[in-house]
């Protein structure tokens, strides 16, 4: 299906359009919840009769609901770690980020105050975090409650930029100040967070290099241990055999 014909989700203000657009280019019933969990009900066996089938349907809703996205969405889901290996799962992220009920919203604005931008790993991560916030809060417009947590979060780390800046005057100041976010250099200490499986991997790696040390440097001492009893065992006979001339 041609990509044109996808609504991209935008935020909150134009979740219900894009939802029935959802709906209709999967060809679902209106039990759309149902039809998604289907897609990717429990995993038949690699090699099962029914295993290629369910991969092909879990990679074809994955890419729609992927593609239905615009940059802001898809770059904020992935900053606030939400991308999900499931269509359900991810499809049900979106429902709670785009239609959210007070209390969610409380918490994405909460989010907002207490993050930092030392806690992405480079600014353009930062404004993704922090524009999916705004889109799913707010949609396509600005307040300036978010603005004023955004200018004091930005605080904590730059305030030479809220002192540049001056004092907040409207609610879009959130774009000029994002702007300027986006110049700073990236911190090469900052790291991505990694997942625990890789963490081990890692682990692993090191404790079996640490042990090839280990067993290299017991090699070595075995041989100097070895060569110093060969050179003992010489000067031991080199004084024998001064002492019997002594006594001849």
């Amino acid at each position: 299906m041609p990509d044109d014909t996808v609504i991209k989700l935008r935020g909150r203000n134009n979740y219900e359009p894009w939802n029935r657009n959802l709906i209709g280019l999967l060809d679902l019933t209106k039990d759309q919840t149902a039809m998604l969990a289907a897609a990717t009900s429990q995993q038949p066996a690699v090699g099962h009769d029914r295993f290629s089938k369910w991969y092909q349907n879990k990679c074809h809703v994955y890419n729609i609901l992927t593609k239905s996205l615009d940059d802001v969405v898809l770059s904020g889901l992935g900053a606030h770690g939400k991308l999900h290996a499931t269509p359900w799962e991810l499809y049900e992220t979106i429902r709670t980020y785009c239609k959210p009920t007070p209390a969610e919203s409380i918490e994405l604005m909460d989010r907002l105050r207490d993050t930092k931008i030392s806690d992405s790993p480079t600014p353009a991560e930062f404004v993704a975090y922090v524009e999916f916030i705004r889109v799913s809060v707010e949609g396509d417009s600005y307040s300036m409650a978010l603005t004023w947590l955004l200018f004091n979060t930005v605080d904590k780390t730059h305030p030479y930029l809220i002192t540049e800046h001056g004092p907040v005057q409207s609610a879009t100041d959130w774009t000029l100040l994002l702007h300027e976010v986006r110049k700073l250099p990236n911190n090469k200490k900052r790291r991505r967070r990694t997942s625990p499986h890789r963490d081990l991997s890692r682990l692993s790696l090191q404790s079996s290099e640490s042990s090839g040390n280990e067993e290299e440097s017991e090699e070595r001492d075995d041989n100097v241990e070895g060569e110093d009893s060969d050179e003992g065992e010489d000067g031991v006979e080199g004084e024998d055999g001064v002492e019997g001339e002594d006594e001849i």
